[in-house]
């Protein structure tokens, strides 16, 4: 299975895809890590799809959800057949510019951005806004009021759910 975790920055993506990798042994694949290495974003993309394809076992992949590239790799057959969970972690905007806000203060991480003519708080409204449209079927767990803890538990809860 490919668990396709999507979201706006700062809703505990990559924190809760690590500890999956760590607690659970569920490789984690994060466009952001190809980026990081210096590829632009279609290149970023066409190694992430690549590495997905070539690991057989169940992994994480971890975007904002609203990349063509994304779409396009997950509606490969290979892809397909071994089943796609996608789970959206979402957040009400004014908590979500506040993290950001944090991170850009405090963090040696920035948010690595591919989006054109949009704000990282554009990128926000935009996930918001666009997921639904893109995705027929998706489990949302609400990040606004929750710890860390409690969205890696949720996500656990909906892995083996499924």
């Amino acid at each position: 299975m490919v668990i396709n975790l999507i979201g706006a920055p700062c809703t505990s993506k990559t924190l809760t895809a690590k500890r999956l990798e760590k607690e659970l042994g569920i490789k984690h694949f994060e466009i952001d890590a190809y980026r990081e290495q210096g590829y632009n974003n279609q290149d970023a993309w066409y190694h992430l799809m690549k590495d997905v394809a070539m690991y057989s076992k169940m992994c994480v992949v971890e975007s904002s959800g609203i990349s063509r590239w994304l779409d396009y790799m997950l509606n490969q057959q290979h892809i397909k057949r071994r089943g796609v969970l996608t789970i959206y972690l979402l957040g009400e905007q004014d908590v979500l510019f506040k993290r950001i806000d944090e991170r850009e203060r405090t963090s040696a991480r920035e948010i690595p951005f591919e989006y054109k003519n949009l704000t990282i708080k554009g990128l926000v409204s935009a996930v918001r806004d666009k997921v639904p449209t893109i995705y027929d079927s998706y489990i949302t767990i609400d990040t606004t009021e929750a710890s860390i803890e409690e969205v890696y538990e949720e996500v656990k809860i909906a892995i083996r759910s499924s």
